[in-house]
């Protein structure tokens, strides 16, 4: 819905995996996925039940523009664009 504010995060491994956390309206979902990258364009896969979903990305500096198309099981898709802003954040 338009209006609605929605929190994302999310993080990429160089080895092709991560991991998100979805929050809108007092609902939450999360999970591991794995990704790949050819050109601009990614492909993720949910570790949970195998989905796929993908888009477009274009880095510029530190700022991480992603357009992605989620297909819904309603047979719809769900578009958005998220603006990122890199983290370094120390990984064991």
């Amino acid at each position: 819905a338009h209006g609605v504010r929605s929190n994302l995060s999310c993080a990429g491994r160089a080895a092709g995996t991560g991991m998100y956390g979805f929050g809108q309206r007092g609902d939450t979902e999360g999970g591991d996925f794995t990704f790949s990258l050819s050109g601009d364009v990614m492909t993720l896969t949910m570790q949970k039940d195998g989905t796929t979903c993908g888009g477009t990305f274009a880095l510029n500096g530190d700022t991480l523009t992603v357009n992605m198309e989620v297909p819904l099981k309603s047979g719809k898709t769900y578009v958005y664009t998220a603006i990122c802003q890199r983290a370094d954040t120390p990984q064991n």
